[in-house]
């Protein structure tokens, strides 16, 4: 019996990681504007799909792939350069005076999510793309003219 009880314990200790929480992750740049670059984050490791990621002022985050992320916060001046790829947002993407570029598409994929846009979301070539994959409602708050598109 105490060898089973053993043996949950252990279980449970290495199932929990499976339930992982969302850290913080902060944006450096101090090799190069790619995301995917361990040295460029703060914690020298790169956030997982349930992270809150704060990009900060005069800073570009390139993704180099499609990435999935719970929180992006941007602030004023910093850029999060989608590069034509998906970034599939769990949360909140709050731009506060940032910007947001390169194309692609921006997926929200909870029930109750958000983007607050008070900087711009821009592209040349290609289109940006906003969606979806719940029945919820998407919540777009902002101001500045933000243009998508």
């Amino acid at each position: 019996m105490q060898c089973r009880k053993y043996l949950l314990s252990l279980l449970s200790i290495v199932m929990v990681p499976a339930l992982a929480r969302a850290a913080d992750f902060h944006f450096t740049g101090a090799v190069s504007t790619d995301w995917s670059d361990p040295a460029n984050w703060a914690e020298d490791a790169v956030p997982g799909p349930v992270d809150r990621v704060l990009i900060p002022m005069e800073k570009t985050a390139t993704l180099p792939s499609n990435i999935t992320i719970g929180n992006v916060s941007i602030d004023s001046y910093g850029t999060l350069d989608i590069n034509g790829h998906t970034l599939t947002v769990t949360n909140l993407l709050q731009n506060n005076g940032g910007n947001i570029q390169g194309g692609g598409t921006i997926l929200f994929s909870s029930p109750s999510i958000g983007l607050e846009n008070y900087g711009r979301i821009y592209s040349n070539t290609p289109s940006f793309t906003l969606q979806t994959t719940s029945t919820g409602s998407l919540d777009v708050a902002g101001k500045n003219g933000t243009n998508i598109g």
